[in-house]
């Protein structure tokens, strides 16, 4: 079958990216707030993306999209039947959120009729039919976006038809070259000509037919030569790639076109594109033209090829076509097919192409193929399988992937391979460092089956970063990606709900190393830094847990040198709360991870390293709304979960999954070594990290080394529940007399009393510590009611038989009263009442620690069991018990930890009235 008759063939005469986009810069912004861009009355005007076209679309640099979007100020011509030319201009608040769609309006109002349209405006325009007759300029402007260079927005013609109820729909009608050319020394560009080398018009007047809907251009002007006018002249470094913008017409050009550089002293340097073979130039393409795709000299890289192997530059592809493009399952070099990880087949690109005898195919050669295409969105490297002369200058070519992808290179270096400290922690200024902002091509979010709910394309941010590679190697762009928020309502009743947004960065560093066509090593460096908040509120008792993929970024390939890097980044979260408190609670939490590292290191296998961050800071503005009363479990967290990564040409995988948690809860009270800690309510960060596994060389990587796994905090904000007593100290000031006096009791007991003649109160002395929640009363509290005894079992010195005779002993001969001071038990007070109480101090909340010492006074009752005892309340609280006739309680419940509740006994039954007093 014929190469100029098979259907399947594609031209791969440019290097072409992955998207289709709309190529001619009509406006650029710095940016379109989403937010604020409504359409309003008007004609409604948008851009088509054209995105039918079956050709290799190229973008300037993949994801950095050349595309076309409306500014303020924008003008139009629209003619209706009438013929009438008609300037119709927009203002920034009619501008759609996606740049595309914009209401014009004019003073003359809408024309009637089948309308025509045009951009940029001009006077002399003249509609005939379905046709324009424009006029395209012979001198365009050097035009910067901040400091890189674009396409002359007044050169990118445009033109559209429509209806005033449906609108119009515009179409580029010129091609865009992007030229690159690197200088042997500093060198002055004044300007860039253009000529046809068939000596055809290229400017001036041409008309445009929409007849077709598409539309279809011809020159019949008398300009010869276009010229990039460059002011002053812009300096060209020597040895670095110089990049500039031509807006030309699209068309065939037979015998190819030449370019001109022309410095400032008056030296011109000429390259002519497309004598061989002659060259087309599509309209709504960016045509790469000159050096791009090498980049044999950008800071921080370095590399040398094989002898077999070529880099597929912009001028190598000129002398091919690609007849097919297809996956296939891969082989080794030794024929042995590759598999994955889970046992199934490794597919990768595969291709069917005509090359020129000029670039001397033969079997195992190695074709780099570094900037990506509609075919190869990766990019590749292609090995030449089999390969047959077809024709005089041209053979027939099968080439499939390379597994290895460092086999083409005697030696390449991106970046220094990054050092460890003495612990094995990276230090951290090794490495080229990039940012994948400029090439994200869409945000995809998922709902929790997968299905995709949202497609965001990320168009209308201009961004034309010309040299990328040198770029990264300067400094590092930190570009801020807004997760979308993730968020919980509960049931009907709005028990509860959470909310968690966040913001972060990922600077990014990278490292190769090949030698001899063998990878030595990778190393990928993360720097994240975010901005998580949360928001929680629980109004009853719920529970609830979720985690929800936020979106993917998927992006074009990124082409460093020789190499494709494939970007790997997504998103998910994970919100939960429980308990039975109304609570809520709301917190932003900052904080530079540190770095973390991933490596794969021939002969060793993948190792993951890290420099930590600082602990992160405490958070003293942190402060929940609670109900007084704490009781059961009590729990909420936000969590960010990140997989950050990189390919190189989908081959050679590694990253790292992260996921950062903050949680909100409450910690049980526990006791080690004599340290009671009380329940605290906490706010605490953690984070669990892990590399991916890696597929390098045809070979799935298990080896994992100095994995991370969970790294725990102290918790930012901690608060006590109740206060802790490191020491407490405390005496009854009383006096006794001198004598004794022995009581039988059923003739097995023998126990001797000694009277009592005072109680002058208590002198205390207590060490109070942790910061609490609230405000703590610390009061001394008398109670009287019934006394209940239970003997206790093996405790201290009584066994179980001694508990239980001595109990039963005295509870026969109705001395119950006794029991504390003989038997070992436990006891409590049936209905008890307060009698007496004396406040010591406020506790504060917040307050580290306390001394609360001196002298209390009790007025306690006589004859009558008494229990006296220390304890604190929460601010606010009602001081007394709740008085249930026939319901047991106990009053010490909130006593103090570490304290000792003290019962002080009157024997009524004294035939003196002077009582007795046991402890």
């Amino acid at each position: 079958m014929s190469t100029k008759s098979s259907t399947l063939k594609i031209k791969l005469r440019y290097a072409g990216m992955l998207l289709v986009m709309l190529l001619a810069v009509v406006g650029c912004s710095e940016d379109i707030d989403s937010s604020s861009a409504t359409v309003r009355g008007g004609l409604t005007v948008t851009i088509s993306n054209d995105a039918a076209i079956t050709r290799s679309i190229v973008i300037d640099n993949p994801g950095i999209q050349l595309a076309s979007y409306w500014k303020e100020g924008d003008r139009i011509g629209v003619f209706g039947t009438q013929g009438t030319n008609s300037l119709f201009a927009i203002q920034q608040e009619t501008i759609a959120d996606d740049g595309h769609t914009a209401k014009f309006q004019s003073a003359d109002g809408i024309p009637e009729g089948n309308l025509l349209a045009y951009y940029p405006y001009m006077e002399n325009a003249v509609r005939s039919g379905e046709s324009l007759q424009l006029s395209f300029p012979a001198t365009q402007h050097y035009t910067l976006y901040g400091d890189s260079p674009q396409p002359d927005p007044e050169a990118c013609v445009m033109v559209g038809s429509g209806a005033d109820k449906s609108g119009i729909s515009m179409h580029n009608v010129m091609a865009v070259l992007k030229i690159g050319h690197v200088f042997e020394e500093n060198t002055k560009v004044k300007s860039v000509e253009f000529r046809d080398l068939s000596d055809k018009p290229v400017c001036g007047n041409f008309t445009v037919s929409l007849s077709g809907g598409i539309p279809e251009s011809s020159f019949n002007g008398t300009g010869k030569v276009i010229t990039l006018d460059m002011a002053e002249g812009v300096e060209a470094q020597g040895g670095s790639l110089f990049i500039t913008f031509l807006v030309v017409p699209a068309r065939d050009y037979p015998k190819g076109f030449e370019i001109t550089f022309v410095s400032a002293d008056g030296k011109r340097t000429t390259k002519s594109v497309g004598t061989r073979k002659g060259k087309t130039l599509a309209r709504n393409v960016v045509h790469l033209i000159g050096d791009i795709g090498a980049y044999e000299s950008v800071p921080g890289m370095s590399y040398k090829l094989k002898p077999n192997a070529m880099i597929m530059t912009p001028d190598k592809l000129e002398m091919i076509d690609i007849i097919n493009v297809y996956n296939g399952h891969v082989k080794n070099a030794d024929g042995t097919y590759v598999y994955k990880e889970d046992g199934t087949g490794y597919y990768a690109p595969q291709m069917k192409l005509i090359m020129h005898k000029d670039l001397n195919p033969k079997k195992g050669n190695l074709l780099i193929f570094n900037t990506p295409t509609v075919q190869l969105p990766n990019g590749a490297v292609l090995r030449i399988d089999e390969c047959r002369s077809f024709g005089n200058d041209t053979y027939e070519v099968t080439a499939v992937s390379e597994t290895n992808f460092a086999a083409p290179f005697e030696t390449l270096q991106i970046g220094s391979e990054p050092t460890l400290d003495a612990e094995g922690n990276i230090i951290e200024d090794k490495g080229m460092e990039f940012d994948i902002a400029p090439y994200v091509s869409e945000i995809v979010e998922k709902d929790e089956h997968g299905v995709i709910i949202s497609r965001t394309p990320v168009s209308h941010h201009a961004n034309y970063d010309t040299n990328v590679a040198e770029s990264l190697t300067r400094s590092t762009i930190n570009h801020t990606y807004n997760v979308p928020p993730l968020t919980i309502s509960m049931d009907d009743g709005s028990h509860c709900s959470c909310e968690v947004t966040t913001k972060i960065k990922l600077p990014t560093r990278l490292a190769i190393g090949i030698m001899q066509g063998e990878l030595q090593y990778i190393y990928l460096t993360v720097n994240p830094q975010i901005d998580l908040k949360t928001s929680f509120a629980l109004y009853g008792k719920y529970e609830k847990t979720t985690r929800e993929r936020l979106f993917t970024i998927y992006s074009t390939g990124l082409p460093i040198g020789p190499i494709v890097l494939i970007p790997e980044i997504g998103f998910d979260g994970a919100v939960g709360v429980g308990g039975e408190i109304k609570f809520s609670a709301s917190t932003t939490f900052n904080y530079n991870l540190g770095t973390y590292g991933v490596a794969y290191n021939k002969g060793q296998g993948l190792s993951f390293r890290k420099q930590d961050a600082p602990p992160p800071a405490k958070d003293d503005n942190f402060m929940p709304k609670l109900d007084a009363e704490i009781s059961g479990q009590l729990y909420a967290f936000g969590s960010l979960g990140m997989s950050i990564g990189v390919s190189v040409y989908a081959m050679a995988s590694l990253g790292l999954s992260t996921d950062v948690k903050l949680t909100f809860g409450i910690k049980d009270a526990v006791s080690h070594e004599n340290n009671f800690q009380p329940r605290k309510l906490h706010l605490t960060p953690e984070i669990d990290i892990a590399p991916y596994t890696a597929f390098v060389g045809g070979k799935w990587q298990k080896v994992f080394k100095g994995l991370a796994g969970k790294i725990e905090f102290d918790p930012i904000w901690e608060r006590a529940l109740d206060p802790v007593v490191k020491r407490n100290v405390w005496t009854m000031n009383r006096t006794y007399t001198n004598d004794w006096k022995k009581i039988s009791v059923n003739d097995d007991w023998t126990v001797q009393l000694q009277m009592q003649t005072g109680f002058n109160g208590i002198t205390y002395d207590y060490d109070f510590s942790e910061p609490t929640l609230n405000d703590f009363i610390f009061a001394v509290e008398a109670y009287t009611g019934f006394m209940e005894f239970q003997p206790t079992t093996g405790i201290g010195h009584f066994d179980y038989n001694d508990n239980i005779h001595g109990h039963d002993a005295l509870m026969s001969a109705g001395l119950p009263h006794l029991i504390p001071d003989f038997v070992n038990c436990q006891f409590r007070i049936l209905h008890p009442q307060l009698v007496d109480r004396i406040i010591l101090g406020t506790y504060k909340a917040g307050t580290k620690s306390q001394n609360f010492s001196g002298t209390a006074l009790l007025n306690v009752p006589s004859g009558q069991p008494t229990y006296i005892m220390t304890r604190v309340y929460t601010v606010p609280k009602d001081y007394d018990f709740k008085k249930e006739t026939g319901v047991d309680s106990t009053p010490w419940g909130n006593a103090i930890a570490g304290s000792s509740p003290y019962v002080w006994y009157y024997w009524p039954n004294n035939s003196n009235g002077i009582p007795y007093d046991f402890e």
